[in-house]
């Protein structure tokens, strides 16, 4: 029996590059890697805003309308 030390070193034995188990969904990573095109991943650093917003839009929603207007909205989150 082969003894690894972690699962980097048993891909490396296998000849691929390691999958970070967010990948680990069987749809291909494993062809991705023996090619080298496995994705990135985002790291907490990419994030640069948070994707959940709360507005005063008048849309049908599960929970209770903000108290921003979009138009506030996009100045306050405006990346110039």
């Amino acid at each position: 029996m082969l003894h690894f030390e972690d699962e980097v070193s048993f891909y490396k034995h296998l000849g691929l590059k390691y999958i970070e188990p967010e990948l680990r969904e069987d749809s291909g990573e494993i062809e991705a890697s023996a090619g080298g095109k496995l994705p990135k991943l985002i790291k907490l650093s990419d994030i640069m805003a948070d994707l959940q917003i709360h507005s005063n839009f008048d849309i049908e929603t599960s929970h209770d309308l903000g108290e921003n207007s979009m138009e506030e909205i996009i100045k306050i989150f405006s990346f110039h």
